[in-house]
């Protein structure tokens, strides 16, 4: 933000509007416009609490060590649900993301983890919708003593240990293999970050997130696991829905078990990197963030421009009109960094595309946004360095905009040097970057 004035919103009244294990509340807001006006709107949040993701690695041998669970949310959306992923798990009361980070790891992987480092202090899922944060950590392991099967038997959990060559694991966050977001942001920092990080030995504290340090899985099985929905129970359903879902699955070492499994329901989004490489800038977005006011942050964040599409949209073309429309430059030559992470898989089946594509800056200036839809969205046309450097220091507060700008940090050098030439098209250039 560069307005003198910062710009305010007050939550006036807050309806909530289904109460059990999820909680969707109706926010009436009063909110500062960056026109200098102010207008009354209403949002919902949806409040799940707070997360940790978990990165292992063994610094001696380059591997990390990754878990493979049922993850209720990919199996809502028609998907593989049994997914390779960072261990993760939600954050109790009065625990520090440390703290939990160091508990859920034991409880997945049977060992303790060394040195734990906090990358990101918490960043929103999707903050347009839910306050419910993500915190980063990476921490030392022994890969040599993992492997069987872990996780918390009165709750259900049936987690299988993953060891994976370090490289292999970027690999697979560069060509879509990992389906979840909080995976992909800590397999594009562990590439840019990955010397630095195995020399270094002291923890990073939690009360310091500005100090913050700037074999596979069984191929061979003979079967694949399997989970069913069997049953589909509507317990809220307006803007949002939520569903109690009941699951029968394969477990990791053998046998069968039934679960009911809550899924969160909001559809699918799709967020724009657009750089101009005329100028080494990108485009950013700045508006209010329910999610974030909710939570009691400062509401009004630098992000990606993003939004969500209809069902059964096309992401490219959805993330050429959000461009247009929130920032008034056209998207040229756009490619996916990822067709489609998860956020939250334990309990959400929302995903979010993440495009990559050139801008003239030029033409991102002004405010912009739908007003029937209450929208007020000022341009924010930023240095990449800044850019790069506000995801190192855990400035950026939004997880798709901090996973895109760690893939950007790993492929800037190459993206600007892949000017669009007539006998070279830029898509085909971008497309060879990423490995598609």
């Amino acid at each position: 933000m560069t307005d003198e004035k910062k710009l305010q919103a007050t939550i006036t009244d807050r309806k909530r509007v289904y109460d059990g294990f999820f909680k969707i509340d109706e926010l009436t807001i009063d909110m500062d416009r960056h026109d200098g006006t102010v207008q009354t709107v209403k949002r919902m949040n949806f409040e799940r609490g707070n997360a940790v993701g978990i990165l292992g690695y063994d610094k001696d041998l380059d591997r990390v060590v990754l878990t493979n669970e049922m993850r209720p949310g990919m199996l809502a959306a028609g998907e593989y649900p049994f997914n390779d992923s960072v261990s993760a798990g939600m954050i109790d009361a009065g625990e520090t993301a440390t703290q939990a980070a160091k508990r859920e790891w034991e409880e997945e992987t049977g060992h303790e983890i060394e040195d734990l480092k906090l990358v990101h202090a918490g960043a929103y899922v999707s903050a347009g919708g839910t306050s419910e944060r993500l915190a980063l950590t990476a921490g030392f392991i022994d890969s040599t003593e993992y492997g069987g099967v872990h996780g918390e038997v009165d709750e259900g959990e049936s987690i299988n240990s993953v060891i994976l060559p370090a490289d292999e694991y970027i690999a697979r966050a560069e060509d879509g293999r990992l389906k979840d977001m909080k995976s992909l942001a800590l397999a594009f920092w562990l590439a840019r970050h990955r010397d630095e990080f195995r020399n270094s030995d002291a923890p990073v504290s939690d009360a310091s997130a500005g100090q913050m340090i700037s074999g596979v899985l069984d191929e061979k099985k003979e079967e694949k696991l399997n989970a069913t929905i069997t049953n589909r129970k509507t317990l809220y359903e307006g803007v949002f829905k939520i569903e109690e879902l009941t699951i029968d699955m394969d477990k990791h070492g053998g046998g069968t078990q039934t679960l009911k499994r809550l899924n969160y329901e909001r559809g699918d989004a799709v967020a724009v990197l657009g750089y101009d490489q005329n100028t080494d800038e990108v485009v950013l977005v700045n508006e209010m963030r329910t999610g974030m006011l909710a939570a009691g942050d400062y509401p009004y964040a630098d992000t990606l421009p993003a939004a969500m599409m209809a069902r059964g949209a096309d992401a490219i073309d959805a993330a050429k009109t959000t461009m247009q429309r929130e920032t008034g430059a056209t998207l040229n030559n756009p490619a996916f960094i990822h067709p489609g992470a998860f956020v939250s898989a334990g309990g959400t089946s929302e995903k979010i595309a993440l495009v990559f594509g050139t801008v003239d800056a030029e033409q991102a200036r002004g405010l912009h946004g739908r007003a029937e839809k209450g929208e007020d969205i000022q341009t924010v046309v930023m240095k990449a360095d800044d850019f790069i450097k506000a995801a190192d220091e855990g400035r950026i507060k939004d997880m798709k905009s901090l996973t895109c700008a760690f893939w950007f940090a790993l492929h800037r050098d190459e993206l600007r040097a892949s000017a669009p030439q007539p006998d070279a098209p830029f898509v085909k250039k971008i497309t060879n970057i990423l490995g598609k």
